[in-house]
């Protein structure tokens, strides 16, 4: 006896003695004989929508509706592609968790909870977090505007919620690089990647980096309008790191190429090819675990607060729409540079600097040797 077709995600409900069938990504009701010519045909064109969130508008009140508000706002567009793709496959994991034919304004904290551990538990610690900044930013823009409150809510159900636990043992992803990390790197690496870190030392990210083009490098620097903000900026390469920047042949009109000196056609071919290259030099023992081109970013951003830059200089540095990313900087080398000056001050009050401390209180090794004794 063949075997009855299965068809995923699909939800059966009996109501009233009648079973009756939809498509649980998109909400999409189904004819009502399982299995039938009919069923398969409507369930294809269902399955069609699933990976695309702006057709899965039924009701604009939904959460699909929402979703599809957003890709069509001025935020959505200032957006890098990368992060486009990234966030419309995120709302598409959230329609198929059951979101997609609710309406926004019902969802609650506890709902979002346990949508959370979900994605933790079937995407991964590092992809579960992504959801919840998806969705902070999602109902954030909700609540810009009144009228966008008056059809999704007016709160964000997920604004409360703490972000996942590290998995014991995981390695800080993105880290800022020591020092010698940076120049065992620079040193090592292909001259196209080699000028991709340069870029990254910069305070670009890797949307940008792949776009930047030799035409546009003028004094020492770039004028750029990063994709994720919006935001526009000068951004000045190192002049310790602008020689590396020009070494070598300049197989492209673009500045980073890959090993057969073709440029990237996107970030995230760049970040799986500086990937792979970094991860087998941690494996060599030459840089340690956690090394990524993104976490440049985050060493520019120690680097200029440690060295006293203000607030603006680290935004302009990093191109964040505001200070308030900058703060993240700023606070942790306020607070090194405090636990160092009160290193001194604990010195001073236990007496560590006074003149006569190391007569009164250390004993001499030397003390009580004769002349010939002493080396």
């Amino acid at each position: 006896m063949p075997k009855k077709a299965h068809f995923p995600h699909v939800n059966k409900v009996r109501w009233r003695g009648e079973l009756y069938y939809y498509h649980r990504p998109t909400g999409i009701a189904l004819p009502r004989e399982y299995g039938s010519p009919a069923f398969a045909k409507a369930w294809a064109e269902a399955e069609g929508r699933r990976g695309r969130p702006e057709l899965q508008l039924s009701d604009p009140r939904t959460y699909s509706g929402l979703v599809a508000a957003f890709q069509k706002s001025e935020e959505w567009k200032r957006l890098s592609d990368q992060t486009q793709k990234d966030y419309a496959k995120l709302a598409t994991w959230m329609h198929d968790q059951g979101a997609g034919s609710k309406p926004a304004g019902d969802l609650t904290q506890d709902r979002c909870e346990k949508i959370l551990d979900r994605a933790v538990r079937e995407l991964g610690w590092r992809r579960g977090l992504y959801v919840l900044q998806f969705n902070r930013r999602l109902y954030n823009w909700v609540l810009e505007r009144a009228a966008r409150k008056k059809q999704w809510g007016e709160k964000n159900p997920w604004a409360d919620l703490k972000n996942p636990s590290r998995p014991p043992g995981k390695p800080k992803a993105n880290r800022p690089w020591t020092q010698d990390e940076i120049f065992t790197v620079l040193f090592d690496a292909p001259n196209g990647l080699r000028r991709a870190y340069v870029l990254g030392l910069s305070g670009l990210d890797g949307g940008s980096i792949v776009k930047r083009r030799w035409d546009e490098y003028r004094n020492g620097g770039f004028a750029i309008r990063r994709g994720k903000t919006g935001e526009e900026s000068w951004i000045m390469v190192p002049p310790l790191f602008r020689y590396l920047l020009k070494d070598g042949e300049r197989h492209s009109d673009f500045i980073v190429t890959d090993q057969n000196g073709e440029p990237f056609e996107e970030a995230n071919a760049l970040q799986t090819r500086s990937s792979k290259y970094l991860v087998a030099l941690g494996k060599a023992g030459r840089v340690g675990v956690g090394l990524t081109l993104h976490g440049l970013r985050h060493t520019v951003g120690k680097a200029v607060a440690e060295s006293g830059g203000s607030l603006r200089a680290i935004q302009g540095a990093l191109q964040h729409k505001s200070t308030r990313m900058a703060l993240y900087y700023s606070e942790r080398a306020d607070r090194k540079r405090a636990l160092l000056d009160a290193a001194g001050a604990l010195d001073d009050w236990f007496g560590l600097q006074s003149p006569g401390f190391r007569d009164s209180k250390v004993p001499d090794p030397e003390a009580g040797k004769s002349n010939g004794d002493k080396a």
